[in-house]
């Protein structure tokens, strides 16, 4: 069709959004284009043609794109979440709260629009106003999951920092009756988990962590969780297991990850899994490795037989710092 009329911007449009559907996003970014050239006013081929941009990783285009779909039809909800991400991502969070707080007005009946104007609103460090935007909320949804389980966890940051036992207690009230019945949900029980091991209740809460990972799909923070309070009670197998879980879940990308394998491979060797312990510490090198992660790699490498390994590491951290004392002590083991 576009072959036979190229200056339709509705035809340039459907293949622009065809194509993104069909998972060939950077190929509708030019049809895309020339439906806006062609109709600047077609808001939703500036949407189609954000998410397009975003997912080539060209926020800022996207982000130009999305505004523009606002401009043109504010009612438009879609680019409007879109921004608020966007604005997140980048730090600019007065911006994402404007954003939300505009989905809250065109969409009242959506509680879960007023639970993301409060969390936004404790994210940008009102913890105050997120209360009273929740606590309104409540009032008139006192039923809805979705309120009180962003009051618990609103309450829960504010109180975490400085062990305020007021605030876990009103995070505990408004949690635990999310965590009755067959249906709770996974991130209402590891947010009441957290609460119990921070408000100092480490069985009953490393107990509620074990149930929110048994919960499909379980968040990184859930096992990063578990794993801090089977640490504080000395379990040191689930420690381990849920830091592997953690580590297969978690994107390539993720700047935790490096630490993460550190810790596996440190309860590895704790656990007398030399071989395990050096997989993961070789995970954890990363470009600039401590010399404590390198003394304790090729000290495992040596007694596991691996001596040329053990002596390319050796002289890797020497590369970086030559007077290290325990890895001037290695070489001379590994010679």
């Amino acid at each position: 069709a576009v072959v036979i009329d190229d200056r339709s911007p509705r035809l340039q449009y459907k293949l622009g959004l065809a194509l993104y559907r069909s998972g060939d996003a950077r190929a509708g970014i030019e049809p895309l284009r020339k439906a806006v050239s062609l109709d600047p006013r077609l808001a939703e081929a500036h949407y189609v043609l954000g998410l397009c941009l975003k997912e080539q990783h060209l926020d800022g285009d996207a982000m130009r794109a999305f505004e523009d779909a606002v401009r043109i039809s504010p009612a438009l909800s879609a680019p409007r979440e879109e921004l608020a991400g966007l604005y997140r991502n980048l730090g600019r969070a007065h911006e994402a709260l404007d954003q939300l707080e505009a989905l809250a007005e065109l969409e009242p009946s959506r509680p879960e629009r007023q639970a993301a104007v409060g969390l936004a609103h404790a994210r940008a460090g009102h913890a105050d106003l997120a209360v009273g935007v929740l606590g309104r909320a409540a009032e008139r949804y006192s039923d809805n999951a979705v309120i009180y389980l962003t009051l618990g966890r609103v309450w829960l940051e504010s109180a975490e920092p400085r062990r305020d036992r007021v605030g876990l207690r009103k995070a505990l009230e408004a949690l635990e009756p999310l965590t009755r019945g067959p249906r709770t949900s996974g991130d209402a029980l590891a947010l009441y988990g957290r609460t119990l091991v921070v408000s100092g209740d480490l069985l009953r809460g490393e107990e509620a962590l074990k149930q929110a990972a048994d919960v499909l799909p379980v968040s990184l923070d859930t096992l990063l969780w578990l794993a801090d309070a089977a640490e504080r009670l000395g379990h040191f197998p689930l420690v381990r297991t849920s830091l592997e879980r953690w580590a297969s879940l978690a994107q390539e990308s993720n700047p935790n990850l490096p630490a993460v394998h550190e810790r596996i491979g440190d309860l590895s060797a704790r656990a007398g899994d030399q071989r395990a312990a050096i997989r993961a510490w070789r995970l954890a090198l990363g470009p600039s490795p401590s010399s404590s992660l390198l003394v304790r790699l090729a000290t495992a490498e040596l007694a596991t037989g691996e001596t040329a390994a053990a002596r390319s590491t050796v002289a890797r951290g020497l590369g970086r710092d030559p007077r290290q004392p325990a890895l001037l002590a290695l070489q001379q083991r590994v010679q």
